[in-house]
């Protein structure tokens, strides 16, 4: 919930219900939390008990608990806009509403050119200080796994693909090979066929992992794809949070 900004003078009342609503608009469009303001408590609270609650002063954790219950709201955002010299200075807290402490305090000397961008720059400080709103995992790793294992996979199917056809090759033209040929063609369709399927059980469990680690966006999952006993098919195992 945004409570809005208090100016320091009169002359920047204007200027500080303006730039309470940006708050309120840069919130929103973080996407991190839902945003309510002051306009929204006109519907939630009688005006006299408005009035009452948001005079009895920013710091009372009385007054900010009864405030975020009317609208649901466990956060509130408060700041301050003041005028030094040729600048103004912004300062912005988010406070938890349950006991009054202030998660997160952020603050900027601006020019007026530059009022507006700051005010951005300012809340996605307040929200990343706060740890209200947590991080999301970097997508890389998840990327890097399964790029890498669907590579790896490939190659364990090429090894049985060619221990296949070596296979095949023996059956059919072992009459045309010299016992030499014969035999280092069946060392190696048999060293083939034996890590064909290991290879591809490594990146086929590499690349599943990391397909299942984007689409969850946490921790990765525990696979294993391992050759069926029979020698005939493949076989997932593992954990997936």
């Amino acid at each position: 919930m945004v409570l809005g900004l208090s100016a320091s003078d009169q002359a920047l009342t204007s200027t500080a219900d303006s730039l309470s609503e940006q708050v309120s608009t840069e919130l929103a469009a973080s996407g991190a939390v839902e945003v309510a303001n002051v306009s929204d408590l006109r519907t939630a609270l009688g005006f006299e008990r408005q009035k009452q609650l948001l005079g009895c002063g920013a710091e009372s954790s009385t007054c900010l608990t009864e405030l975020s219950d009317a609208l649901g709201a466990p956060w509130v955002v408060l700041g301050t806009l003041a005028r030094l010299g040729d600048e103004m200075r912004l300062d912005l807290k988010l406070i938890r509403a349950a006991d009054g402490v202030a998660l997160a305090r952020v603050g900027r000397s601006m020019s007026s050119k530059e009022t507006f961008s700051a005010v951005t720059a300012l809340v996605h400080q307040l929200l990343d200080d706060s740890g209200v709103v947590a991080r999301a995992p970097s997508k890389v790793p998840a990327v890097v796994l399964s790029s890498a294992g669907a590579v790896v996979a490939g190659v364990g199917v090429g090894l049985l693909v060619d221990s296949r056809l070596g296979a095949g090759k023996l059956d059919t033209d072992l009459g045309s090979l010299t016992f030499s040929e014969a035999k280092q063609l069946a060392a190696r369709v048999n060293l083939e066929g034996l890590v064909g399927p290991i290879v591809a059980g490594v990146g086929g469990a590499a690349l599943i992992a990391g397909l299942v680690w984007l689409a969850v966006g946490a921790n990765p999952p525990a696979v294993a794809v391992v050759p069926w006993l029979d020698g005939r098919g493949l076989v997932v195992r593992g954990t997936f949070p």
